[in-house]
C-alpha cells in the first residue's frame, strides 16, 4: 500500500491467497449455526416478510403485514432476548442451552398471527429468499437456509471485491469481517446482507465499460434496501460523468419506480417506516445534535459489537482500545493525488449516506422516544463502496505495530464476544 500509482487493471485472482477468504467464511458459518434462532436483530421479523411471499406464492392468503402463525409458535417456544420476552412471552436465554439450537430445534404448532413491523421492506431480498424456503415449513429449517444463503451471499461479494480492490484493501476488507458485529450483522435473516453482494456488485460493474445490464443492476439496488441508495446515487453520477447518459437514466428510473410501487402498497418516502411516523419526539436543538452524537457512537460501536438482539455489551477496553487503533490508521492515512475523477460522485453518496442517517436517527427517536436506535449493520452493506473509495484516493503508511496491535485486538475481541455469549446461550 506504499505504492502512489494507481493500479491500471483489475488485479489477478492468484495476488491474495484463498486461505484468508476460505478462513473468514469458515468463522461466518459457524456464527450461522451457534447463534441461537432468532436471536439475530429483528430476525423473525425479516423472516416472516419472506415466510408471507412464499405463503402467497403457494395460494395461501398471508397478510404483508403480520408475522405468520409458524413463526409467532416459534418465537414462543425458542428461549429469547428481552424485546422478545416482553412482547411473546418466551423464556429468557438463563439456564437454556441455546447455542446451536438452529440444527436441533423445530416447531410444528401455529399460534395466532402478530405485527410484523418489518413489512414496510422492499420486495426484492424478501421475494428471492421466498423462493429458498419455500420447501421448508419449520420456521427454523427456514432460518437455517436463510443464515446459508447469506454466507453465500458473503462469499459472492468477496469474490468481486477480489477484482476491484487492490490485495492490501481486500485483505484489509476481509480483517475487518473478522469484526464479531460483522457476522451479526450480514449472517442473519435480513436484507442487509443483500445490500452487501449487491454493492461488491455495483463496484465491479463501475469498474467496467458500462453496460444496460450493468444499469439495472445498479437501479435493482434501491429495491433491496433503501441504504443501497448512497451506492445508487454515486453510479449513476459516475455514469452520467463518462457521458454514457442513456445507462445513468435507465439506472434512476429503475430506482425510483420503487417509490411508486412502496406508495401504491401504502407507504411514503420509499417505504421507510421512521419517515411514516408522526413526529413525537420535543428534544431542543442542542438536546437533538447531543441525540445524534449518541446515534453515532451507537452506530459505530455496534458495526463492530452488536450483541445479538439480546444487545450483550463489550467490557469498555474493547472500544477504547478499538477507537485509539482506529485513530492511529486515520492519522497513517493521506489523500492520493490526483484523487480520482469519481471523487465528486463519491461524496454526493457520502453525503447521503450522512442525511439517511440524521433521518434515520430523527426518526427512531420519534417511533422509539429514544436516541441511540439506529444499528450498525447498515455500515457493512456499504462495506464494499467504502473500501472502493479508499483504494482510490487514499495511501497507507504501514506500520508493522499497527498491523500487529490491529490483528490482537480483533482477535481478542472475538475471544470476548465469544466468551460472554456462551455464559448467555450455553448455561
Amino acid at each position: 500500500m506504499r505504492s502512489k500509482s494507481r493500479p491500471a487493471t483489475p488485479y489477478r485472482f492468484d495476488t491474495v491467497p484463498f486461505f484468508p477468504t476460505i478462513s473468514v467464511l469458515l468463522i461466518l458459518a459457524f456464527h450461522a449455526i451457534y447463534l441461537p434462532v432468532h436471536e439475530g436483530p429483528d430476525e423473525p421479523f425479516h423472516l416472516a416478510r419472506a415466510a408471507q411471499i412464499a405463503s402467497t406464492l403457494r395460494g395461501n392468503e398471508a397478510p404483508a403485514n403480520e408475522v405468520p402463525g409458524p413463526i409467532t409458535a416459534s418465537i414462543k417456544k425458542n428461549p429469547c432476548a428481552p424485546d422478545l420476552q416482553r412482547a411473546f412471552g418466551c423464556e429468557s436465554f438463563e439456564g437454556k442451552r441455546a447455542a446451536f439450537n438452529i440444527l436441533t430445534s423445530r416447531t410444528a404448532e401455529i399460534a395466532d398471527r402478530s405485527p410484523n413491523y418489518q413489512a414496510h421492506q422492499p420486495p426484492l431480498a424478501y421475494g428471492l429468499a421466498s423462493l429458498l424456503i419455500a420447501p421448508s415449513r419449520a420456521p427454523e429449517a427456514q432460518l437455517l437456509t436463510l443464515r446459508i444463503a447469506a454466507l453465500i451471499l458473503v462469499a459472492l461479494g468477496l469474490a468481486l471485491m477480489r477484482t476491484t480492490l487492490t490485495p492490501a484493501l481486500y485483505s484489509a476488507g476481509l480483517a475487518l469481517l473478522l469484526l464479531p458485529g460483522a457476522a451479526e450483522s450480514l449472517i442473519r435473516v435480513s436484507n442487509d446482507v443483500a445490500v452487501f453482494a449487491w454493492c461488491a456488485g455495483a463496484c465491479w460493474v463501475m469498474r467496467r465499460r458500462p453496460s444496460y445490464l450493468g444499469a439495472v443492476w445498479v437501479g435493482l439496488g434501491s429495491w433491496l434496501k433503501l441504504t443501497a441508495v448512497p451506492v445508487v446515487a454515486f453510479a449513476i453520477l459516475s455514469l452520467w460523468r463518462r457521458k454514457k447518459y442513456v445507462h445513468a437514466s435507465v439506472a434512476a428510473a429503475l430506482s425510483s419506480l420503487l417509490v411508486l410501487v412502496q406508495h401504491l402498497r401504502g407507504w411514503d418516502w420509499g417505504g421507510t417506516l421512521e419517515l411514516n411516523t408522526s413526529s413525537v419526539g420535543e428534544d431542543t436543538f442542542l438536546g437533538v445534535l447531543i441525540g445524534i452524537g449518541h446515534s453515532g457512537y451507537t452506530f459505530i460501536k455496534t458495526a463492530a459489537w452488536l450483541g445479538g438482539w439480546s444487545v450483550f455489551k463489550p467490557p469498555p477496553w474493547v472500544l477504547i482500545v478499538g477507537g485509539l487503533i482506529a485513530v492511529a490508521w486515520v492519522f497513517s492515512t493521506r489523500l492520493r493525488l490526483p484523487l480520482d475523477k469519481d471523487v465528486i460522485p463519491h461524496a454526493v453518496g457520502l453525503l447521503l449516506a450522512v442525511a439517511g442517517f440524521v433521518a434515520f436517527a430523527v426518526g427512531k427517536r420519534n417511533l422509539f422516544d429514544v436516541w441511540g436506535a439506529v444499528g450498525g449493520w447498515y455500515a457493512w452493506g456499504w462495506l464494499p463502496w467504502i473500501l472502493m473509495i479508499l483504494n482510490d484516493n487514499a495511501v497507507f503508511k504501514i506500520h508493522k505495530k499497527l498491523i500487529y496491535s490491529s490483528w490482537a485486538w480483533i482477535a481478542a475481541v472475538n475471544l470476548v464476544w465469544f466468551w460472554i455469549s456462551l455464559d448467555l446461550y450455553w448455561e
